[in-house]
């Protein structure tokens, strides 16, 4: 019977250091920075528009990184040398790509030929996924595909020349300061309007749920250290004991204060602004459920996912390890 129960043990230890890495792994691939969508509403800027804006933008040497969205429609993709085609969601972009999807940096604003392509597509096209280089025909014009991401949507992404496209939304990024200020005043200076969306609640709980792990290892070593410590019989053993805890104490606020940080968003002006804690969270609650009410693009749509089985995995993770410490302490009493 020993040998079952230490068999089970071996067993739920192993699942929780799966589900945690799996938590690690899932937060990795999150988009965990500061980028914030705007839906313009009113007046969206066409493809002229948008290219005088960036470069003011970098004329002026400005902090901020923009990437404009443009949303199509359903279109037919052909693949010329084996004449088959399929349908997909044709999408444009001008400015920074790494906003609209970080694994796509270096697809250059100046490359108007090049195309970005998800694997369900490109295989259904080409057979393959292995097709850099490969072209593809989008009603007259021939794109040259550059990378095949794995979106959980059907799309094509290009840097669209086209004068007449119209961009609904631009993914905005800034550096320090206020970020909700900043992008209003963002919108102010070229005279648009539009609402703030972003993932912030989100990103927070997947934050939370990569901590909560590591959060109960160091309480119950906390604990274990302080319980050593009171059965000591000697001094000596008593004061390494308590050594050790307030090691273990400062290694994990170190770890604490080098990976995790509070946004200039979250700190008042002054101290004696007691509402804007309220504010802030109505503000943040406000831009969450824009979030989850706009269409998402496919940049968005793998965050959403991965954050979701960030959340999922580590809280499994963590329920595992409470499981395994009761039952491991019910054991030994």
């Amino acid at each position: 019977m020993r040998i079952w129960r230490k068999a089970f043990l071996a067993i739920g230890w192993i699942l929780t250091a799966v589900c945690y890495f799996e938590c690690l792994k899932s937060y990795g691939r999150m988009e965990t920075r500061d980028t914030m969508t705007i839906v313009f509403s009113d007046h969206c800027p066409g493809g002229k528009e948008v290219r005088s804006i960036l470069k003011k933008q970098e004329e002026a040497k400005s902090e901020e990184i923009l990437c404009f969205y443009w949303e199509g429609t359903l279109v037919s993709v052909a693949e010329p040398a084996y004449a088959r085609s399929t349908r997909a969601h044709l999408a444009g972009i001008q400015g920074e790509a790494a906003l609209f999807d970080r694994r796509i940096r270096g697809f250059s604003d100046d490359d108007r030929e090049g195309c970005i392509i998800d694997r369900e597509t490109a295989e259904e096209l080409f057979g393959s996924t292995d097709i850099t280089g490969r072209k593809l025909v989008i009603g007259k014009k021939t794109y040259v595909v550059r990378k095949v991401m794995d979106w959980k949507q059907r799309c094509i992404l290009i840097h669209d020349q086209d004068e007449s496209a119209v961009y609904s939304r631009v993914f905005y990024q800034c550096g320090g300061g206020n970020k909700t200020a900043m992008a209003n005043q963002f919108l102010m200076r070229y005279g648009l309007t539009g609402e703030q969306a972003a993932a912030g609640a989100l990103q927070a709980a997947s934050c939370a749920a990569v901590w909560m792990l590591p959060i109960l290892v160091f309480l119950k070593l906390l604990i274990y250290g302080m319980g050593q410590k009171k059965r000591a019989s000697g001094r000596r053993e008593q004061v390494l004991w308590m050594a050790a805890c307030l090691v273990l104490v400062a290694v994990f606020i170190r770890v604490i204060l080098q990976n995790v940080y509070l946004s200039a968003d979250w700190l008042p002006g002054k101290w004696s602004d007691f509402d804007f804690w309220s504010r802030r969270m109505e503000e943040e609650q406000k831009k969450t459920e824009y979030f989850f009410m706009i269409s998402r693009t496919a940049g968005e749509i793998e965050m959403l996912w991965e954050a979701l089985r960030t959340v999922f995995s580590g809280i499994l993770g963590t329920v595992l390890c409470l499981v395994l410490m009761r039952r491991e302490k019910r054991n030994t009493d």
